[in-house]
């Protein structure tokens, strides 16, 4: 079997792979750009904001939770299940030519709520909003508004 030299198979990785989308600029050949990303989200008496820094052109991905004990009755008693809950938010900021920012995102809220029926047990409630959006750096973004659901954004590009 004949042996193809490493950077022969690069060239032909990079020629197979997707062209990035029309309109979209691709990553600065300066200095990197980075994005502050801040978020608030809310879904009932849950809520949640973070802030954190992506690349553009790179995938940043921010995660905090925890489990919440849930209990329930078999045939052989009362048991106790673990429930994870928490925020994630997953961002993928992307340059544009007009001084707007692409930003590609997932956010999701989940958490207990309030006790409920004779064993009093706790639900867990999921919130969850994906989408692609063109933000003016600087300037919040409500990307949900409802009366019990909120999703807000704002991406701020930081000095190298």
């Amino acid at each position: 079997m004949k042996r193809t030299a490493p950077a022969v198979l690069l060239a032909l990785c990079a020629a197979a792979a997707p062209a990035r989308a029309a309109g979209k600029s691709a990553p600065p050949s300066g200095p990197r750009a980075d994005y502050r990303i801040s978020f608030e989200l809310r879904s009932g008496d849950l809520s949640a904001s973070g802030s954190f820094l992506a690349a553009v052109g790179t995938q940043a991905n921010y995660v905090r939770g925890g489990e919440t004990p849930i209990e329930s009755v078999t045939a052989s008693g009362r048991t106790v299940d673990f429930k994870k809950h928490g925020v994630i938010a997953n961002c993928l900021p992307l340059a544009e030519k007009d001084g707007l920012v692409d930003l590609q995102c997932q956010f999701e809220l989940s958490g207990p709520t309030a006790p409920v029926g004779e064993l009093k047990v706790r639900p867990v409630e999921t919130f969850q909003y994906q989408s692609e959006v063109l933000l003016r750096p600087g300037r919040p973004l409500r990307l949900v508004d409802e009366r019990d659901r909120r999703v807000e954004v704002t991406v701020v590009r930081v000095a190298p």
